[in-house]
């Protein structure tokens, strides 16, 4: 045994916001954003980073497929 095994801070994920958000529907996560600075900023990439899968190419209100 030449390695050992990794410490627990090492591979236990202090941050499981990429697990849970893709379960979350986008009118949950509209009202998430808005919650706190905090969530904003951590969710807002998830919501944004590619709108028209949420939205739609052609559409240009967010409300529209809400």
């Amino acid at each position: 045994m030449d390695a050992a095994p990794p410490a627990y801070e090492d591979i236990v994920d202090d941050d499981p916001w990429h697990l849970v958000v893709r379960y979350v529907t986008v009118n949950d996560l509209l009202s998430m954003v808005l919650v706190c600075k905090k969530w904003h900023e951590r969710l807002s990439p998830q919501l944004w980073g590619n709108p028209t899968s949420h939205f739609g190419a052609g559409e240009d209100r967010a409300s529209s497929k809400l």
